[in-house]
């Protein structure tokens, strides 16, 4: 007959820290719903998933505190969430297993797992020129991200006729925001549509916009770049892009188990499939010369 284990539940084979600059509470909701799919998954191999809240990664220099950080927590490898040059760099130096969810600089050339923001945004560029639009505003956070720099290239880099994008910085800090979407809007009377980078630019966006009775799609369209549970509740429905998130989840967790059994991995870019809402109007009028 079979014998009973005396230990049925495996003892802990180690610890997956994930590393973040931004507090738990303003973690999106898909970033959390993917770190509790991974240590789901991991309790399996008798690996958990701890988060680390650290703001200062992003300061000017982090190293010291990392060093703290990293030989304290004795995790087996790092998840790096929005992570800047410098501490990617520095886990890079000092050889330390880890993967960045985003986009890695080429300096560092950490393995990472990303969505391929330069296509994202090209194409939203596409899509927006396509449906009449030529002034549009990507809103971007400071913070110093290689996804950051990607969005900006290709939204930029779209080169049809007449297309004319807007930078549109968005710190996290709402009345700023609102300042910027003034001076924006202010010095380009025709803009006539928003790229929203992050699904939490989605609120303030449309307060912005109610504030100032403009009607979404009439007056202003509006895309997300990412997608955000709050966003089905919404009237009316936001064109946004999305990944598989089961998939992307399993591609990442294939990654971890590779890297902890001291494997070599490569990189992943995802490409998103574009969901369409009734936020994107067709614009007829040709714009004066």
């Amino acid at each position: 007959g079979k014998t009973i284990p005396s230990h049925p539940v495996q003892e802990k084979r180690g610890i997956i820290g994930f590393l973040t600059p931004q507090p738990l509470k303003r973690l999106a909701q898909s970033v959390l719903a993917e770190v509790y799919t991974i240590s789901k998954i991991l309790e399996e191999d008798g690996i958990s998933v701890r988060i680390f809240e650290a703001p200062w990664i992003l300061g000017n220099n982090p190293d010291k505190r990392l060093a703290k950080l990293v030989t304290k927590s004795e995790c087996v490898c790092w998840i790096l969430h929005r992570s800047s040059e410098q501490t990617q760099l520095w886990f890079k130096t000092h050889g330390i297993p880890c993967i960045v969810r985003g986009t890695s600089y080429q300096s560092s050339n950490l393995p990472y797992l990303d969505r391929h923001w330069a296509a994202t945004t090209h194409h939203a560029a596409q899509h927006l020129w396509n449906k009449g639009h030529r002034t549009v505003g990507l809103c971007l956070p400071p913070d110093p991200l290689k996804g950051h720099q990607l969005m900006q290239k290709g939204f930029f880099s779209f080169a049809e006729k007449g297309w004319n994008p807007v930078l549109i910085p968005t710190p996290f800090e709402t009345p700023l925001f609102f300042e910027y979407l003034a001076k924006a809007f202010k010095e380009h009377p025709d803009m006539s549509a928003l790229v929203a980078t992050r699904g939490n630019q989605i609120v303030p966006l449309l307060s912005w916009v109610e504030a100032r009775s403009l009607s979404i799609p009439d007056q202003l369209s509006l895309i997300s770049l990412t997608y955000e549970p709050f966003m089905e509740r919404l009237l009316p429905t936001i064109t946004y892009y999305e990944e598989n998130q089961t998939k992307t989840v399993h591609k990442l967790i294939r990654m971890l188990r590779a890297l902890t059994a001291g494997k070599n991995i490569k990189s992943i870019s995802v490409i998103p499939e574009i969901y369409p809402g009734q936020s994107v109007s067709v614009r007829h009028t040709p714009p004066s010369a």
